[in-house]
């Protein structure tokens, strides 16, 4: 099924993610699969609602990256600094937290085998964007490692 998910930041430029409660049990980014006829700004929108009570405005987010999964289905990513609500777990069967965390808090995580890989890839890409080092909209694989120099933590292979 193809997805979409989003990198949402507050104020301090801390990005929320999600503890999933299935498969690998991995934190991740908000999101979820696209439904038959639904756009996939609108399946965002509408996961980021059901997973975390947050309201997103579809005209406040961008897409920054069309990304291909190795069974070639693809997820459209997308990037926005606006949200409304109070953060909550609507579905604890399928999210047991959610939270703001900066990326040396997520890429601890990563190293100790609880972020998904494509998720931190996917957040390296809107990284990459901000800092003018990719454009949007870059069409990536996330089966491919990424080089991405992560300041004070190196020079970083994902």
């Amino acid at each position: 099924m193809n997805g979409a998910n989003a990198v949402i930041q507050d104020p301090y430029e801390n990005t929320l993610v999600v503890l999933h409660n299935y498969g690998s049990r991995l934190w991740g980014l908000p999101g979820g699969g696209i439904e038959a006829e639904e756009e996939p700004v609108d399946a965002v929108i509408r996961e980021t609602r059901e997973e975390t009570d947050l309201e997103l405005d579809k005209n406040q987010l961008t897409l920054i990256a069309i990304c291909t999964r190795r069974n070639k289905e693809s997820v459209n990513l997308y990037k926005t600094f606006n949200f409304k609500g109070n953060l909550a777990i609507n579905l604890p069967g399928e999210i047991s937290d959610a939270r703001f965390m900066s990326f040396e808090e997520i890429f601890c995580l990563h190293k100790k085998d609880k972020f998904g890989t494509g998720y931190l890839r996917m957040i390296i890409m809107h990284m990459m964007c901000l800092q003018g080092l990719d454009t949007p909209v870059v069409e990536r694989y996330l089966y491919e490692p990424i080089v991405f120099d992560a300041g004070a933590l190196g020079v970083l292979t994902i």
